[in-house]
């Protein structure tokens, strides 16, 4: 994965059949639904989000994750709790396309404010527009996405593989 091009990101969250919380184009019924969704969210590859099971007439919404920049970096991570979460998506996705193909820009929804060279950051609306779509678990799995791809290297093989703090066995 090129840490330097936009993500373009699906909801895949917790995808249990008793409480699902994933975008709802996805067909979780579907044979082989629950490797194809283990895959994408390993790797948040686009091939890998293509092959996701859709139900009939499905589309899926898609988040444009922006990489952050040191500066960001340290201002997300400089943040504690659920502001941490909240920074990493008011700096890195500035828009998503819902499953109807609207566009949605930060820019629209309270706008984009500079807070150094090379950084802006949306304003709480954003948030709220977000949250009010897709729930505050959508947040959370953003700046999950956002924060894992701001840590690892651009060699990293697949860098959403593990939860943060787990390590292969050597």
């Amino acid at each position: 994965m090129n840490p330097s091009t936009t993500l373009r990101l699906a909801l895949v969250g917790s995808t249990s059949q008793q409480s699902p919380n994933c975008d709802p184009a996805l067909d979780l019924t579907a044979p082989g639904a629950a490797s194809r969704l283990s895959a994408y969210e390993r790797s948040r590859t686009d091939a890998d989000r293509d092959a996701l099971p859709l139900r009939p007439d499905g589309r899926l919404s898609l988040f444009a994750v922006q990489p952050l920049t040191s500066a960001g970096v340290r201002i997300v991570m400089d943040a504690t709790g659920v502001r941490r979460a909240q920074n990493a998506v008011l700096i890195a996705c500035h828009a998503f396309t819902d499953a109807l193909g609207v566009e949605h820009r930060a820019s629209d929804h309270g706008g984009l404010t500079a807070v150094t060279k090379g950084v802006a950051i949306a304003s709480d609306d954003w948030l709220d527009h977000v949250a009010d779509l897709y729930g505050v678990k959508a947040i959370s799995e953003i700046a999950s996405a956002v924060i894992t791809r701001a840590e690892v290297g651009p060699s990293a093989v697949s860098p959403f593989l593990l939860p943060l703090g787990l390590l292969l066995a050597r």
